[in-house]
């Protein structure tokens, strides 16, 4: 069998006529298992056979790799039974020595989060959306004490919030801080540069910074920035 020849290992199947999921483990899990958060993504009707694939992710130095998948027949499959079916699979995880999660990221679906519930009863916190974080207020103190080429003086003024002609970001900027948003998403410790170096992470993080702060403090773009 194709799993067992690429070192993957069922560990969870159907055995009642009529309903069909199968779950399996890659060679990842073991390496993976003692994080503390996992990550837990769906497609539905992408392959031929129309089973819903739920994908079970890790992180390691930044990188995500895929420990378990689980593969579920959703022709005759209503809510109730879906979240018992992802129970079943994540009890088997949990068994195997996945046990010590305390964040489970997923996005809105009930039948996950209900699941995982159940089974990780450490869980501290759930991200169930795909926005980004809140806000927190901007310091340029704290920033100047991690990056020294920080103006502390560089900050926003309320004062302008409060003019009617005031403007967040002029548009002909938008798309150059998009760009940069995009550049510093593909940077990684395993992927060279434009010059062939390989960055490690925290020199991939004052890279980003410090190009962004230039941008913005250039362009005085003093809200864009905090």
């Amino acid at each position: 069998m194709l799993l067992y020849e690429y070192k993957y290992e069922l560990l969870y199947k159907s055995s009642e006529v009529g309903i069909q999921y199968f779950g399996f483990i890659t060679p990842f899990f073991d390496i993976l298992k003692s994080n503390k958060e996992i990550i837990v993504d769906a497609t539905y009707k992408t392959n031929a056979l129309g089973f819903e694939l739920y994908a079970i992710m890790g992180q390691f130095d930044g990188a995500g790799f895929s420990m378990a998948y689980l593969f579920v027949d959703n022709s005759k499959k209503n809510n109730g039974a879906r979240t018992e079916i992802l129970k079943g699979f994540f009890q088997s995880l949990y068994d195997r020595g996945l046990n010590n999660i305390q964040f489970f990221l997923t996005d809105k679906d009930f039948s996950q989060i209900t699941a995982s519930q159940n089974v990780w009863s450490t869980l501290k916190k759930r991200l169930s959306d795909n926005t980004l974080p809140k806000t927190t207020t901007y310091s340029s103190s704290s920033a100047n004490e991690n990056f020294s080429f920080i103006d502390i003086e560089f900050y926003p003024s309320n004062l302008q919030v409060k003019k009617s002609n005031f403007v967040f970001c002029p548009k002909d900027l938008r798309q150059n801080i998009i760009l940069l948003f995009e550049k510093h998403l593909h940077l990684h410790p395993l992927i060279p540069n434009i010059n062939g170096n390989f960055l490690i992470s925290t020199e991939i993080w004052k890279v980003s910074v410090e190009e962004m702060y230039n941008f913005c403090f250039t362009n005085d773009l003093r809200h864009v920035w905090a």
